[in-house]
Formats: structure tokens, sequence, C-alpha cells
């Protein structure tokens, strides 16, 4: 490894990808660090690869505006790289007449953050798109899709690896300290120790982006924030597909509600619930296949139990334990801690896969305008 460079990215999930991708472009060396032995191995390939329109966020929201951006950002992107993508559409379902009124509240914050193509729908209207769905009334979402993560990353790479920059693998920081004109790095490559100096330094380590920062030694404390973890566990449905959009129940306190999501092959998938835990773990606990057959059924009758199957589990940091307006991205640059030419990224869950390519834009911006 070198021993100094112009600017370290910490973290090869999908955002510190996106990240260094726009920072390459810099005519400046680029180093992109990564502590697994590949790209993309935690919360970037563990979800529900949806692309999601920026509904629900709070107005002037890191995550409203961000997922606004990025999703048009992705789309064009895996539409150049020949990415599979599909903007299939996305039917947020209520199955009361008191659910009115949450549908107009959801259908108002979209419309506040720019959102103008939503449409309301029947319940005849709803059977005639998707006859197996029962509900009331739904949300129709026409921007929302979903796409293949797995060669979104990879398509990342070979951009980092084509420009100013590269990645190293197997790459875990155990310390560091800020000077005034550079940032210094104790890095375990493979068991070797290495001492790598850097101009600039962006913290991208996603679940670990907190534990990352508390190793530097004079990085003040108050900046740091507590992080929950919430797990979310996704099953596998082995029957054939009837859907040819997503459906999502009305949101719950602490996330989106178990929904149907769909993937390249056009098999369906079940979640995630949401679950607080304090290790970072992806065992998937199969007693809750009664909880998910339960959840799904409300609302696609003919869902056939014996056909739902363990799938994976996926763990996003978060700000707060339930979703109050306050739960945004945290992107911490010089302006905040008052540390030049470093930038921290906390709380970087849903939709921060759509919004990837829009943070890598905004972290060059802040940094070189």
């Amino acid at each position: 490894m070198i021993n100094q460079t112009d600017i370290v990215v910490i973290g090869a999930g999908a955002v510190g990808l996106a990240i260094t991708k726009y920072l390459s472009k810099l005519n400046k060396d680029v180093l992109l660090i990564e502590k697994n032995n590949n790209i993309g191995e935690e919360t970037s390939s563990r979800n529900s690869e949806v692309v999601h329109a920026g509904i629900y966020y709070p107005t002037n929201s890191l995550k409203a505006k961000l997922c606004i951006k990025g999703k048009k950002l992705l789309y064009d992107y895996c539409k150049e790289k020949k990415i599979f993508y599909k903007k299939c559409g996305k039917l947020i379902i209520s199955q009361e007449k008191s659910d009115k009124t949450k549908l107009d509240i959801i259908e108002n914050q979209a419309k506040k953050n720019g959102l103008t193509d939503l449409k309301r729908l029947t319940s005849k209207e709803m059977y005639k798109i998707e006859p197996e769905i029962e509900c009331l009334e739904a949300i129709y979402s026409p921007s929302t899709g979903f796409f293949d993560s797995t060669h979104f990353m990879q398509s990342l790479r070979e951009d980092i690896e084509n420009s100013h920059g590269s990645i190293s693998l197997n790459s875990k920081v155990i310390g560091g300290t800020i000077n005034k004109n550079y940032i210094d790095l104790i890095i375990d490559k493979s068991g070797k120790i290495t001492n790598l100096k850097t101009k600039y330094l962006i913290n991208a380590g996603g679940l670990y982006s907190t534990n990352i920062i508390k190793k530097f030694i004079n990085f003040p404390k108050e900046f740091i924030p507590n992080i929950f973890y919430t797990k979310g566990t996704y099953f596998n449905y082995l029957g054939k597909n009837p859907f040819k959009h997503l459906i999502y129940p009305l949101p719950e306190k602490s996330g989106l509600g178990i929904h149907i999501t769909l993937d390249k092959y056009n098999k369906i998938k079940f979640g995630p619930d949401t679950e607080l835990t304090n290790i970072v773990e992806y065992e998937v606990n199969e007693y809750k296949l009664e909880k998910f057959y339960k959840s799904i059924k409300t609302f696609w009758p003919n869902v056939v139990k014996e056909n739902i199957l363990p799938g994976y589990c996926g763990i996003r940091p978060k700000l707060y334990k339930e979703n109050i307006k306050e739960n945004d991205f945290v992107i911490q640059g010089p302006i905040n801690h008052r540390i030049q030419r470093l930038v921290n990224l906390f709380a970087i869950e849903s939709p921060g896969l759509t919004s990837s390519l829009a943070i890598g834009k905004y972290i060059r911006n802040l940094l070189f305008k």
C-alpha cells in the first residue's frame, strides 16, 4: 500500500463507491479502502434493491432531496451501462376506510417533495392491474422500480479503476490523527500495519462509521452520534409470481411494513420487518415465517404458506428507533465539526442505495466547489 495520497474514502459499499467514482475524476489520486475481501458485502447487498421515488421523507431533508436526485441519476446510469432495471411502479395500499387520511398524508408529503406523478386508485382500478391484491384504495407511484445492485456496484468499481482511483480490500482503519494539513491513518492491511497520509478523508463506513471516527485521537466526541442498528429479515417465495408492481402496505412506526418486491428473475421477496439489534449478524430467524405469512395474507389471500422460505437479512444504521422527521442522513463536513478536508457520513440507511450517486456528487461539491 502507498504511504501518501490525495483522498481516502473509507467503505466500499454503494455510497463509498459512488463518492470515489466522482472524486476520481478530479485529477487527484483517490484510494478507496474496504475492510472486507470484496466490495458491497454488507448493507448495500442486503436489501430490496428498490429504486425509491422519494415519497415519505420530510420536506427539504437530505433523504428527500438526495433520493429524488439519485433516482434519476441511477436510472440514467443503469441505462448507460446496460445494468438491469425495471421501472415497474409501486402500489401503497389501504384496507380500512379509516386509512384514507393516512393515504392523504402520504400523497401530500410526496407533492411537497416535488413528486407530481402519483395517482390515487380505487379498489376497482386496483383489481384491473393487480387482481390478487385485496384493498380499498391505493397510491400508485410510477417512478418506483428495482435494479441489479450487484452489477451496479461492479460497474462503479470499473469506473474507479479506469480513472484516478484505486481500491484496497482487506484494509481496516484501526486509528488516526488529524493534523493541520493532512490526516494520518493507521491501517491493518491483511495483518500488516501501515501508516497512510491523506489530504482529504471521507468516512463512508456504513454500519461502522461511528466506530471508525472514534478511533481518531483528536476528533471531538460531541460530533459522534449514537447509532441504532435495525435488522431486517427477508423471505423468498417459490410459487408463481402474479404481480407486475411492488406492493407496499401503509408505513409503520419503524419501517415501511412487510412488503412484496420483485427481482430481475421475476421472483417474489417478502420483507423486511424491523428488529432492533446490538450486534451485526445475518442469521435468518425462521420462527418469523408465521408473522410474515399472516402479514402478507391480509392483502394477498392466495399466498401459500408452504412456498415461503427463509431468505436473508440486512442491517441498517439509524439515528432514531422510529421513523420520525429527524431520522435523516447525517453528512458532516467542515461547517459542522470545523475540521477541514474531513467528511463523515452517519446513518446512511434507506434510501441510501437509491441516493448513492447523488450523495457522491454532494460530497464532491462539498469538498471541491
